[in-house]
């Protein structure tokens, strides 16, 4: 790169990726908790670490298991896959993906469990800050979630120009039946703040493990590229049980727009986070908590998902339309009077789409 020359995010991007690649990040990984493989190192956040790009060459399609796993790719699905999960997985694993090695800032944002719960009927509730589906357990412990959809655009909430508004989407593991903040989970934030008729808007990646708040996802202290439009999947997983509870998790998280991707292992710990035990597995648009209080609910206008799935520790699947052995629960989100806000249709298995309503909080 020219001195004085701005450069492309892509090639900021592919910039850190050849740094990583060729060991100058290494002596970070010397002074956290041992890495997960020999291509992870650490990031700013000790004992968090991410996987640098795999060497010239490999390709995920034809690998091993377990080069999967020492490169820190998903699993290859499963013979009897659907031809949409089979390309999916293609989209993650694809060799052109630049693998990002993460800076994470922490925020004054928290993503939290369910509440303010009001029973429609025995699968349907309302809730003052969550729209969206969960599922609850059968028999086994849900393990893994994964979630892909369209990063919608932010707007004031309708008719208004003052301050700012916060809307979520994400995907976590124990976030409806918890009564304690042990929510892990990973998403996009939309936002946007007003002020004299002129708006400006924020988007970006993060990942949170209550009780602490949501760290942002950068890169070299930049943001990461990220705009309405995007097409992200993310899959954050609970690993490493012992006694029927997790603390440790991984992520993997693809803009495929955009051409990034960061795969990572994550301790409760090193994030603020405590456990988590399974009980249930979310797919989620949210009027997030800042400043001790649900935040008012950004116009976000529609949020198309294409993909809702969970694995539990048997290695069976479950989904929002086919929970199979789960119990599926449909969240709307209401405002302080009573009246929807944000609410979710269930458009086929996996593929749910979130409608906003707009807000009176």
């Amino acid at each position: 790169m020219e001195l004085g020359k701005v450069e492309s995010p892509n090639t900021i991007l592919r910039a850190i990726v050849l740094i990583a690649a060729f060991g100058l990040l290494a002596p970070l990984s010397q002074a956290g908790a041992q890495s997960p493989s020999p291509y992870a190192v650490e990031t700013n956040i000790h004992g968090v670490y991410a996987y640098t790009q795999p060497p010239p060459g490999f390709n995920p399609s034809t690998a091993s298991a377990e080069d999967l796993q020492l490169y820190g790719y998903p699993p290859r699905p499963a013979a009897n896959a659907s031809a949409e999960e089979v390309a999916r997985w293609k989209q993650q694993v694809n060799p052109a993906l630049i693998r990002v090695v993460p800076q994470l800032k922490a925020t004054k944002i928290y993503h939290r469990p369910i509440s303010g719960v009001t029973i429609r009927n025995s699968t349907n509730v309302y809730s003052s800050n969550w729209s969206g589906y969960a599922l609850v357990q059968g028999y086994a412990r849900l393990k893994s979630v994964t979630g892909s959809w369209m990063v919608p655009p932010a707007q004031q909430a309708f008719g208004t120009c003052s301050g700012t508004d916060y809307v979520g989407q994400w995907v976590g593991i124990d976030g409806f039946v918890s009564s304690n903040p042990r929510l892990f989970q990973s998403g996009s934030e939309t936002d946007a703040a007003c002020s004299s008729g002129t708006t400006t808007t924020e988007y970006y990646p993060w990942v949170e493990w209550l009780p602490a708040s949501e760290y942002v996802l950068e890169s070299g202290g930049v943001p990461l590229p990220f705009a309405p439009g995007d097409y992200v999947i993310v899959n954050v997983t609970a690993t490493n049980w012992s006694g029927g509870k997790s603390s440790t998790g991984a992520l993997i998280y693809t803009d495929v727009t955009q051409n990034w991707q960061i795969s990572g292992t994550i301790p409760a710990s090193s994030i603020g986070g405590t456990f988590v035990v399974g009980k249930s597995a979310e797919w989620v648009v949210e009027a997030p908590e800042v400043g001790a209080s649900i935040a008012t609910l950004a116009n976000y206008i529609t949020v198309p998902w294409f993909q809702a799935s969970t694995q539990d520790g048997l290695g069976n699947f479950d989904y929002p339309g086919l929970p199979n052995d789960t119990t599926a629960y449909n969240v709307t989100m209401v405002d302080s009077i009573g009246n929807p806000t944000s609410h979710v249709k269930l458009t086929g298995a996996q593929r749910l789409w979130f409608f906003d309503e707009g807000s009176v909080y």
